[in-house]
C-alpha cells in the first residue's frame, strides 16, 4: 500500500531505483505534522542515498516527495544509526560481506517516552 500511495509524481522513479537493490531501508513513521516513508538504500559499498515521502493530511493518495525543508526527524536518525551499524558490521566487516546477515537483522524500538499512536507506531 504504500508503495502504491507513493508514487506521486517525481517519486516512482526512486522507488524503481531502490527497488533494483535488495541492500534497502524503509522507515514508515506517524509523526506529529504527517506520515512519512524514508527510503534509503546501499550504493556505492558504502553510502546510503535517501529520498523522504510526505503525507501532511494522512490519507491515500497524498504523498508526494519531501520539500527542502522536510527531513528525517530525531526519531528516525535511531533507524538509520542501527541500520549503519548492521551494515559495518555484516558487509563492510572484515569477515567479508554478508548481506543476507545484514538483510535478517531486525531493529526494534520502544516509542519515545512510551507514547504510541492507536496503531502501535510511534507518535514523533
Amino acid at each position: 500500500a504504500i508503495e502504491q500511495e507513493t508514487r506521486a509524481p517525481g517519486a516512482a522513479t526512486w522507488i524503481d531505483r531502490a527497488a533494483s537493490d535488495p541492500v534497502q531501508a524503509v522507515i514508515v513513521h506517524q509523526g506529529r505534522t504527517g506520515h512519512y516513508t524514508v527510503l534509503g538504500w546501499w550504493d556505492r559499498e558504502n553510502e546510503l542515498p535517501i529520498r523522504v515521502f510526505v503525507n501532511p493530511d494522512a490519507h491515500p493518495g497524498g504523498w508526494r516527495p519531501a520539500r527542502a525543508n522536510e527531513s528525517v526527524c530525531v526519531w528516525d536518525l535511531e533507524i538509520l544509526w542501527a541500520e549503519r551499524e548492521a551494515y559495518v558490521a555484516t558487509v563492510l566487516g572484515p569477515a567479508g560481506s554478508d548481506v543476507g546477515g545484514y538483510l535478517a537483522r531486525v531493529f526494534e524500538t520502544e516509542p519515545a517516552g512510551g507514547a504510541a499512536g492507536p496503531d502501535g507506531i510511534p507518535d514523533g
